[in-house]
């Protein structure tokens, strides 16, 4: 069974602009950028040269410095002289000395969401008004565990950066039967698939350009 199937296309500045999904094309993406190479729109679903009609499902406008100003997000984005982003529409931000985010605070209800680094500038510490986190490094950055609300995980590296292990405290559990989990990095966003049988294709879990669940 196949699990992946993609077809990339980049422009002559070497930009990717399109990701053709051969066994899904509704899930293809075409991406558009400025003169200055910086993204400006992601479009998804069937490509043109199939008859489609992809939708703009991401858009962002920028300033001359480069700071983002506008996106599918937000209307509006306010920057300081460092190029740090100070509010959007639905959050304000504050940061160190060194650059790190310290804090992000909904303008809804006024959460506070608060960000901790260690001297080289590592996240450590997270809290919200609903969670509490805290993460250690070895010497080589590596996150090595984390504590998110009392359930720890520990993470094992092997001799090559591909091989890593991981546990973490409480019940395990376990994929259904004929339930193959697998994971893997796509050219543009992570991606996994779970098939639930040995013949079905399950869905993807996608994720943007920027990180963000599709």
């Amino acid at each position: 069974m196949t699990l992946t199937d993609l077809t990339y296309a980049y422009d002559p500045d070497g930009q990717l602009t399109a990701i053709l999904d051969n066994l899904d094309p509704s899930q293809s993406q075409a991406i558009s950028y400025d003169a200055l190479n910086r993204l400006v729109q992601v479009a998804e679903g069937v490509p043109v040269a199939q008859g489609g009609v992809p939708v703009p499902v991401e858009d962002y406008a920028y300033d001359g410095e480069g700071n983002r100003t506008a996106s599918h997000l937000s209307a509006m984005y306010s920057s300081n002289g460092h190029s740090q982003i100070l509010e959007d529409e639905g959050y304000s931000y504050a940061y160190d000395a060194k650059g790190n985010r310290i804090s992000r605070t909904a303008k809804a209800d006024g959460a506070v969401e608060s960000y901790a680094y260690d001297s080289q500038n590592r996240l450590v510490g997270y809290s919200s008004a609903t969670t509490t986190a805290r993460y250690a490094y070895d010497a080589l950055d590596r996150r090595i565990a984390k504590s998110v609300d009392g359930a720890e995980t520990a993470y094992v590296y092997g001799l090559s950066p591909m091989t890593t292990s991981s546990w973490s405290t409480g019940t395990a559990s376990s994929p259904a039967a004929g339930c193959i989990p697998t994971r893997w990095m796509s050219r543009w966003g992570s991606r996994s698939i779970r098939p639930r049988a040995a013949s079905a294709r399950a869905p993807n879990e996608r994720s943007t350009p920027t990180g963000r669940a599709r």
